[in-house]
């Protein structure tokens, strides 16, 4: 509820917002318009933000069962992250490892 003083008058009365929405008149094309522009901007500013949250993401990684490079036989058990310092190694093997 919001309350507005009638200076006229000078007493408050209170205002809900079922009046607001009344005293506003019904949805407009030219509110329609500006409803999907908006639309348009969010989902290209939310499709960015999206993007660089699932391409950006590096998840642990492990070496395959019967991998039979040094690095896997040394490395059996262990989940690698990004933050260790062998993760890089990675790159070199093959992709079967």
């Amino acid at each position: 509820m919001e309350k507005h003083k009638d200076m006229s008058q000078g007493e408050s009365q209170e205002t809900s917002v079922d009046e607001i929405l009344e005293k506003a008149g019904p949805f407009k094309p030219y509110q329609i318009i500006i409803l999907l522009l908006n639309a348009c901007v969010q989902k290209v500013l939310l499709y960015n933000n999206l993007l660089s949250m699932f391409t950006g993401y590096d998840p642990s990684w492990k070496c395959t069962g019967n991998a039979t490079s040094e690095f896997c036989i040394q490395n059996r058990n262990s989940s690698i992250e990004v933050d260790d310092v062998i993760y890089q190694q990675r790159c070199t093997m093959t992709r079967g490892e």
